[in-house]
């Protein structure tokens, strides 16, 4: 686990060259604190030489890439792509301003998810030895509950994200995994994801990473719909789905393996295509955008958070897929919207 500094100025001044031409529809170097990935010096203090040198380390269950990097999370914890155990990821703290624990371990993986757009969990066990300090007594905590220990609340949280994965293939593709960026940070850099500015936009994010982990259609809905309200008034959603057709949201980048070989793609602007193309049609039936998202609030988000309606499962089994096509165009919306309040938060 030895990583080499390298001299970076003359890479930096490469890297921002590129990245003027590369991001000008959407650019980060102008905006260092809007969500998405990007390259940044290696703090070397984050990094360990050897496996003592770390505070705790947790496995991930992650749609990454075996990339043989590491991300920083907001300066404060590492993500390692494969770059410690082969085939492996991991949450890795050396001495962050706060120590890694079960709840922070969570947050991180509910912003990996957001920066991925694809279920991220931890897998933390009692009998690992480099885990977070507080495992065991959070263990102790299951015994008189349905699932007696943490480690099998965390296999089946790795579970229901792996179930969740049917909602993120792409057609005529083998297999989809996220590479943070599109090229390789350059020698003396690594990839960064800023920390959320503000509480509210963390209630966003986390109500963001529950929907992505739900299989069943109202639980999708019901929580992107969280996501959005999280960093939006009813005036400022009226107002963002007005002009949805023009929004932008921060690239989410990945490799798609098919038959012909590996392609690289922006999974953002798949997902902003399907999202336009059920708000055409819903603006098309009930004549306004306005008409639209009230269909969105008492048709599909209203039946999904109250008793005293059907579920959507059970409305008509001919409205399930229309359903999940909703919850595809409140997971774009989602995205605007806390894009928009991080931007503005900072």
């Amino acid at each position: 686990m030895t990583f080499e500094r390298q001299p970076v100025a003359n890479a930096q001044r490469k890297h921002r060259h590129q990245d003027k031409h590369r991001c000008s529809r959407y650019d980060f170097t102008r905006h260092h604190m809007r969500p998405g990935f990007r390259s940044r010096r290696i703090e070397s203090a984050l990094l360990g030489n050897r496996p003592s040198d770390w505070r705790a380390y947790v496995p991930l269950y992650a749609p990454l890439s075996d990339l043989h990097e590491v991300c920083s999370l907001g300066d404060r914890y590492i993500v390692s792509a494969g770059a410690h155990l082969t085939h492996r990821h991991l949450l890795m703290d050396k001495g962050g301003p706060q120590p890694l624990n079960i709840e922070r371990s969570l947050s991180c993986c509910a912003l990996l998810t957001y920066a991925l757009d694809s279920p991220v969990v931890p897998q933390h066990s009692a009998s690992h030895g480099s885990n977070v300090s507080d495992v065991k007594g959070f263990d102790r905590t299951f015994r008189n509950s349905p699932i007696r220990t943490a480690e099998r609340y965390f296999e089946a949280l790795a579970q229901a994200a792996e179930a969740a994965g049917v909602f993120y293939e792409i057609p005529r593709t083998i297999s989809i995994q996220q590479t943070m960026t599109r090229d390789r940070p350059p020698s003396g850099s690594w990839n960064y994801y800023p920390w959320p500015p503000t509480e509210r936009i963390w209630r966003a994010v986390h109500a963001y990473s529950q929907a992505s982990l739900s299989v069943a259609a109202p639980t999708r809905v019901l929580n992107f719909w969280r996501a959005v309200e999280a960093v939006t008034t009813r005036a400022e959603r009226r107002a963002l789905f007005t002009t949805l057709l023009s929004q932008r949201i921060a690239p989410v980048w990945a490799t798609a393996y098919c038959l012909r070989g590996p392609v690289t793609m922006n999974i953002a602007r798949r997902l902003k295509t399907d999202a336009v193309r059920r708000y055409r049609t819903l603006v098309s039936a009930l004549g306004s955008p306005d008409a639209a998202l009230d269909y969105l609030y008492l048709e599909a988000r209203g039946k999904a958070a109250h008793a005293d309606q059907k579920s959507l499962e059970y409305d008509s089994g001919t409205l399930v897929a229309s359903h999940f096509v909703d919850a595809t165009l409140l997971r774009f919306l989602a995205r605007v919207a806390i894009d928009q309040a991080w931007e503005e938060a900072t």
